[in-house]
């Protein structure tokens, strides 16, 4: 026990020298206990309590120091100073206290080579001072090959600025490993370790705990650092306040290595919840953990102006950033490569669910997860702003924006590329645009051989692009996607050269137009050997929907089972709508299957000015409407539906149209079941090619293909190639007209406003007890006298008693000689046909009576049997008229009474000619007689 040491100082000794078993203790004041130039000196079991002790050691060859253990030093410190060799363990250094000195440290040891400092405790420093000071804990200055092992930094509260626990100054050769740093306090920086101007520094298998920066650094702070690893380390519930970094600050240097840690519940309120990395080179990040970091930007990690960055294999789970990058923040990078990591429901109350990407270049993501992130604004999961990225066999699942980009978000991109490749986005949801990817202002971008399962977005349900120049889609699919608008599963603004390659579009849908696509104002869109099929939309374009594309062309594909769904005068385009494109090409193509409720079953073009058409399948496409097998089944409130496979609409321009090597095969509608033109008076179409259009077994009422317009001379003589079979369509209501053009019987125009809407050539039907006689008037007649009108297509028709020449005359005659005979309805009694339906109908078995009625003969049958009863009969008679005959012939009688009766003698041998003449005279009196029920057989009647 070394009691009242006031000072003590051994010096200029170069033996060996061992202290040990010393108990320190003065109440007066300042203590103070000097080494210098010792050759090796040994401190054991060295303690001190309750005193301002100040140690300085130094010019020391080879320092030991074991079990040292000071606690309640009042303004005192350790400074060891130019040792060659230090080997300290079971340091125990507690409630280190200053609150007047400007600058203080703890444990200083600077100016050494080989440290070891293991088995030790640092706790309960405090430090407080009313102007600008700085205090830090344990500091190592200048030194090299440093390992410090098993050191615990515990309860330091430092309320002045200063750095961490444990800070290391222009060193090199670190190693801290299994070490704590927890519940620590610095108002300044740091609340683990701090190291400025170092080189090959390795941290492993450290806690960092509960620690709190005010600035930055709340676990670990770097500046100017080079080839630093940190490994299997822990950093837990750390906080910076008022800075960045909660877990990890680093600032400037080269070749980072950050390797299988965790980093949960820290907080960098300003950025980098758990990791910052600014102006650094070559940084791999690999195995990580990262789950309830919480920072302003980037809850898990910030990289900001570094370069040639590599995150393999991470998991960020559960992170929150406040305004930008749930996980990650990431500004101005070069070269950032990520792959087989995994984003986990991390959340953004701004942009960015999972990570922020700003002005930063070449950043690859491949093999990775996005799943259940959220952002409130845009980007559920990635959010890229003024960046080139690219993404290789990425999977976001179920990532959500209450925004924009349910998955993606890309603004401001126009001169950069970008990559989609091989990645599947499957249930991501945006509020409002792309519900999974969302591209606004971009260069040249290509999404290719990837899939979009069941999004949903406002407009655009998978991808809403906008400004963008060059876009590739190659060898995609998208299934189950949903638009709350338009494009179920694409929507397209103002595009530059769109082209779509080797893809699929099924199932989709949307609540307006575009159940698969929408293009809104684009150059150029092309569709190329690929497929849309089972989508809809409720209004227009069932499959795809084009508004003022400057170009369409549909290659080599396949548009098939799409629908428009509602009922309505606007639901059409069953499988396409084109709006104003000035020209569309359709090449080697099938339409099949799709269904408009209005117009256009396959596709309505509205207003497009060049239209070209060729070796394309049109069939089984259709518009509402019921087969009937007659007239009299048709419904006068019938659906007036238009065009089952092409609805040409022709009012604001002039059209070239082409159709050439088409087959339209089980189309339907009520009028022009393949096609119909409707044209505005002031227009014009050039017919430039209709070649080798065919038309078979379609159904409806009127016209294979029907024309409105003013060149219908030159429509009626287009010729479709299948004259011989044109009779296998069914058309009810008009067969007689294959080309149909102009109005029909009760065809009125809809008079709209109190203004005659002759121009576009919209119709309805005339009601019951009206007619129409020629059609297209703009109202219908009183029904005429004498005739029923039933409305609609049905056929008007006498009334009983009256007669027409034919199905369509409305001359109804007077059946004055048998009124009772014309039953009305076009119907004659049974029996009578004909003219005024007076003649019998002999060819169905019936013959005019003597009192000029039509009555039906027996059957043939008993006829046959009555007539040759009859015949054997007069036959019987015969025989013995003759027998009798000639008995008075050989009497001599009977030639005397022939003699007088003929008036010439007959010789008694001439038997022949006196039977001849007997058969002639019993024919007379049958033909005067004319019994009624006697039938002589039409065989009989030949000869």
């Amino acid at each position: 026990m070394l009691e009242n040491l006031k000072y003590l100082s051994i010096s200029n000794v170069n033996e060996n020298l061992k202290i040990s078993n010393v108990s320190v203790k003065y109440e007066n004041g300042q203590s103070g206990i000097n080494f210098n130039k010792i050759g090796n000196l040994r401190i054991e079991n060295f303690q001190s309590q309750k005193i301002n002790l100040i140690i300085r050691i130094q010019g020391i060859q080879e320092l030991n120091i074991t079990n040292l253990n000071i606690s309640d030093n009042y303004e005192g410190y350790i400074n060891i100073d130019g040792v060659r060799n230090l080997h300290a363990q079971q340091f125990f250094l507690k409630n280190f206290q200053s609150f007047s000195s400007f600058f203080w440290t703890g444990l200083k040891i600077e100016n050494a080579n080989n440290i070891y400092l293991s088995d030790s405790k640092i706790s309960e420093f405090k430090a407080g001072f009313t102007q600008y000071g700085i205090f830090q804990i344990i500091v190592i200055q200048n030194s090299q090959n440093i390992n410090v092992r098993q050191l615990q930094v515990e309860e330091n509260y430092v309320e002045i600025f200063g750095s961490g626990g444990l800070s290391f100054y222009s060193c090199e050769n670190i190693t801290v490993e299994k070490s704590v740093f927890q519940n620590n306090f610095l108002k300044a920086n740091i609340g683990g370790i701090f190291a400025q101007n170092v080189k090959n520094i390795l941290i492993q298998n450290t806690t960092f705990n509960q620690n709190t920066a005010m600035i930055a650094g709340g676990g670990v702070y770097m500046v100017q650092g080079f080839d630093i690893v940190i490994k299997n380390c822990q950093f837990l519930n750390s906080f910076s306040f008022y800075g960045q970094g909660g877990g990890i600050y680093i600032h400037l240097g080269n070749n980072l290595q950050i390797l299988d840690n965790n980093f949960e519940q820290n907080i960098g309120i300003f950025g980098g919840g758990g990791l910052l990395i600014k102006d650094y080179n070559s940084v791999l990040v690999k195995n990580n953990i990262f789950q309830y970091n919480l920072a302003d930007q980037g809850g898990a990690y910030i990289l900001q102006k570094s370069s040639n960055i590599e995150f393999i294999e991470n998991i960020f789970i559960n992170n929150q950033g406040l305004s930008q990058g749930g996980a990650g923040y990431v500004l101005a990078v070069q070269n950032f490569f990520q792959s087989g990591n995994k984003y986990l429901q991390n959340q953004c109350d701004l942009v960015g669910g999972a990570i922020i990407v700003i002005q930063s270049q070449n950043i690859v993501i491949s093999n990775q997860i996005f799943q259940e992130n959220i952002s409130i604004d845009q980007g559920g999961a990635i959010c890229i702003i003024k960046s080139q990225l690219s993404l290789f066999g990425v999977q976001f699942i179920e990532n959500l924006s209450f925004y924009d980009g349910g998955a993606l978000s890309y603004s401001l991109v126009e001169i950069h590329d970008q990559i989609i490749k091989n990645c599947t986005f499957n249930n991501n949801n945006a509020q409002n645009k792309g519900g999974a990817v969302q591209i606004h202002y971009s260069g040249n971008i290509l999404i290719e051989q990837s899939e979009f399962y069941g999004n949903f977005g406002v407009q655009g349900g998978g991808i809403e692009i906008e400004f963008s120049n060059n876009t590739v889609m190659n060898s995609c699919k998208f299934e189950g996607n949903f638009a709350s608008t338009e494009g179920g599963s694409l929507f397209i603004f103002e595009a530059t050269n769109f082209l779509i390659k080797n893809s699929n579009f099924h199932n989709n849908t949307c609540n307006i137009q575009g159940g698969s696509i929408s293009v809104i104002g684009t150059d150029s869109l092309i569709f190329k050997n690929s497929v849309i099929k089972y989508s809809q939309a409720e209004e227009r374009g069932g499959g795809l929907n084009s508004y003022e594309t400057e170009m369409v062309q549909i290659i080599e594909s396949q548009i098939q089972y799409n629908k428009v769904g509602k009922t309505g005068q606007s639901k059409m385009g069953g499988g396409l709508y084109l709006y104003q494109s000035e020209q569309v090409i359709i090449y080697n193509s099938q339409f099949e299957y799709n269904y408009a409720y209005m117009s256009g079953g396959g596709i309505y073009f509205d207003n497009c000015q060049n239209i070209d058409i060729q070796s394309s399948l049109f069939q089984y496409n259709t518009v509402y409407y019921l087969k009937k097998d007659s007239l009299e089944e048709i419904s006068i409130n019938q659906i007036l539906s238009k065009g089952g496979g092409i609805y040409i609409k022709n009012s604001q321009m002039d059209l070239n149209l082409k159709l050439q090597n088409l087959d339209f095969q089980y189309n339907s509608a009520s009028s022009g079941t393949s096609i119909f033109i409707q044209q505005s008076l002031q227009r014009q179409i050039s017919f430039e090619k209709f070649e080798e259009v065919s038309i078979v077994q379609d159904i409806g009422d009127i016209g294979l293909i029907r024309y409105f317009g003013s060149q219908n001379d030159q429509v009626q003589n287009l010729k479709l190639a299948n004259s011989d079979t044109l009779i296998m369509n069914y058309l009810l209501v008009d067969n007689s007209n294959y080309i149909k053009t102009g109005f029909f019987t009760n065809e009125i125009l809809i008079n709209e406003h109190g203004k005659d809407n002759e121009n576009d050539f919209q119709f309805k039907l005339c009601e019951q007890g009206t007619v129409l006689e020629e059609g297209g008037k703009t109202q219908c007649s009183k029904c005429q006298q004498h005739g029923n009108c039933p409305g609609g297509y049905k056929l008007n028709y006498p009334q009983k008693g009256y007669w027409r020449e034919n199905l369509r005359s409305f001359d109804y005659l007077y059946c004055e000689n048998n009124e009772e005979a014309c039953q009305g309805k076009d119907q004659c009694l049974e029996g009578y046909k004909g003219v005024l339906c007076e003649l019998c109908d002999y060819e169905n078995g019936y013959n005019r009576t003597q009192d000029d009625l039509c009555q039906k003969c027996p059957n043939k049958g008993v006829a046959y049997v009555v007539f040759f009863s009859f015949l054997l009969l007069y036959l019987i008679i015969i025989k013995v008229s003759f027998d009798k005959i000639n008995q008075r012939v050989y009497n001599g009688h009977f030639i005397r009474y022939i003699a007088k009766v003929w008036g010439f003698l007959i010789n008694k041998e001439d038997l022949t000619s006196a039977i001849g003449k007997i058969l002639i005279m019993n024919y007379q009196l049958l033909s005067v007689l004319r019994p009624k029920a006697f039938y002589i057989p039409g065989s009989i009647k030949e000869q």
